[in-house]
């Protein structure tokens, strides 16, 4: 009959005990001193060597030739331990015998002295499980009981034990195992037992046990009689029904670069080979936890996350196209879209819906998603890369066309038209004259412009409007002007819709119907030269009958 690895190699002697350094050193210095405690708690995870080290620590304080601490497992006692033919060593599984009744044999038992041993050891696993009562009941033994008794408690479930046990216990938190313990681990046995692995198969084992090692153990005796004494990480992909890593870089460089096409072809991908959405979700998330963990800790990530260097290489090229509130945004979303997932009849729906949200903020109305909006419009103003969608019109099939004249003149006539059109619109258009006084209200009231602008949902215009340098009046035209650098904003800015737009903006805020028109600070400074060399005709008219010294010129004529 087939013994699974994890019964097959566990543990025999402290030195064999993964990732546990700090209590194997704790428990070895108490039996070199004779130090012996009362009571244990041991703590932790599943599969991460609670009930090993129990055995263990049964096997050391009662074998015969102890050597540093360890067991030797060559004497009587430790073969009558390793045998299950003591009877001085109890092993109780609290999930089924968790009554007072139970605990009430325990205390009966604990009276008499230990037949062949120094200590009757009781190792009560799932101890989170005993009841009330029951837990209760141990109180007064756990508190003063005979020198040669020691309990030991295992649970994954501190939390739920009565706090008068735990004060009665020495404890002991065992910790995950890392990735690279498990590694190290599963290589051994692999050696062991003649298998040939690649590393990537190993990495995947360890990440998906999350901290068990007796999950990867498992998972890699499955995957062995699997894969005929040859382990490939396709094959343990294939078993575990979990997605291959480059399909997961793959998805999520097409949410982190805005490829919806690509991204939902992945999908359909996965969806049609069989495996199951939630598990892609779930490594989706994962995945993007670790590039946050990346962009917020930089190379010191690496001690954070459990990933090859490799696949570490491959996050921080990821990371590069974009920014820790972005990736922000998409973990909440896949944080949804797994909660919805788990009552939902139409799972693709729902996912497929979720991950065109992280791709498209558009598609998004929380604050995040506006953020990352206007981030991309202040990308796009920075770069100059506005392109600026012209009007439809409506072109001649080519079928109706005779010859290459036939286009011109066409072109020709539309072109001509399209000018008389906008030249016509221009001079039907009234405008009122614009004063200084009229200035310093459009100023005051700029913000409200900007804000009606918003309304509107012209982000474009108004981000453009917000990097303009200052606002003049001249010939009774409204001029906003800015720096050289801003050419591309002047150049969209003027185009016929976006100029026409602004001015209806003014009109609705100031009430008044002003022409406007946007320029660079070189030509303003060309427009000042003008208003300083313009002189007052009326002014030069009066010095000629007026002596010049009896005149005085004021704004209006309400200075005084």
């Amino acid at each position: 009959m087939h013994k699974a690895l994890y019964r097959e190699y566990r543990p025999q002697k402290f030195s064999d005990v993964v990732g546990q350094e700090h209590i194997i050193r704790t428990l070895k210095n108490e039996i070199m001193s004779g130090n012996i405690a009362h009571a244990y708690m041991f703590s932790g995870t599943r599969g991460t060597g609670k009930t090993t080290a129990a055995k263990i620590f049964a096997r050391a304080v009662n074998c015969l030739n102890p050597k540093d601490g360890e067991p030797c497992n060559e004497c009587e006692s430790c073969k009558s331990i390793l045998n299950d033919s003591t009877v001085d060593i109890f092993e109780i599984d609290a999930a089924s015998n968790n009554s007072v009744d139970d605990v009430r044999e325990i205390r009966e038992s604990v009276k008499y002295t230990p037949a062949n041993s120094k200590y009757k050891v009781y190792i009560i696993d799932e101890a989170h499980m005993l009841s009330k009562g029951a837990s209760n009941a141990l109180l007064k033994t756990i508190e003063e009981p005979p020198e040669y008794v020691v309990f030991i408690f295992a649970t994954t479930e501190p939390n739920k034990m009565i706090p008068t046990v735990l004060s009665r216990c020495q404890r002991f938190d065992f910790k995950r195992i890392t990735v690279e313990e498990m590694k190290e681990r599963m290589r051994y046995i692999c050696s062991k037992e003649g298998v040939e692995v690649e590393e990537d198969a190993l990495s995947v084992i360890a990440r998906n046990s999350q901290g068990a090692l007796r999950d990867a153990l498992s998972i890699l005796d499955r995957c062995i009689l699997f894969g005929d004494k040859y382990l490939r990480y396709e094959d343990v992909v294939e078993i575990l029904g979990i997605v291959n890593i480059d399909e997961i870089f793959g998805l999520a460089d097409d949410i982190i670069t805005h490829n919806v096409a690509a991204a939902l072809k992945k999908i359909d991908s996965f969806i049609s080979s069989g495996k199951d959405i939630e598990i892609l979700s779930s490594e989706l998330l994962e995945h993007m936890r670790n590039l946050m963990i990346c962009l917020a800790a930089g190379d010191s990530a690496k001690e954070i996350i459990s990933v090859s260097d490799d696949e570490f290489d491959r996050m921080k090229k990821s990371i590069e196209n974009t920014d820790i509130d972005n990736v922000i945004r998409i973990i909440n979303i896949l944080s949804e879209i797994q909660n919805n997932l788990k009552y939902a009849t139409d799972k693709r729906t729902i996912f497929e819906v979720g991950i065109i949200k992280t791709i498209k903020p558009t598609y998004d109305t929380n604050k995040e998603a506006l953020e990352e909006r206007v981030k991309y419009l202040e990308k796009v103003i920075e770069s100059g890369n506005i392109t600026v969608s012209a009007r439809k019109t409506e072109f001649l099939d080519e079928a109706d066309m005779d010859s290459e004249e036939d286009v011109e003149e066409i072109s020709k006539s539309k072109k001509t038209k399209a000018t008389k059109d906008k030249s016509s619109s221009k001079k039907s258009k009234k405008y009122e004259e614009m004063k200084s006084e009229d200035l310093k209200k459009i100023e005051r009231l700029w913000d409200k412009i900007l804000d009606k602008m918003k309304q509107d949902r012209k982000m474009p215009v108004r981000a453009m409007l917000l990097e303009k340098k200052s606002l003049k009046e001249h010939n009774g035209v409204l001029y906003i002007i800015f720096g050289e650098k801003f050419a591309f904003a002047k150049k969209s800015l003027s185009d016929h819709g976006n100029s026409e737009y602004i001015e209806s903006v003014v009109k609705d805020i100031v009430h008044k119907n002003f022409s406007v028109k946007v320029i660079l600070e070189s030509e303003a400074d060309m427009i000042n030269m003008d208003i300083e060399k313009e002189e007052d005709k009326g002014e030069e008219l009066l010095k000629q009958v007026v002596d010049p010294e009896l005149i005085e010129v004021r704004d209006s004529m309400d200075e005084e």
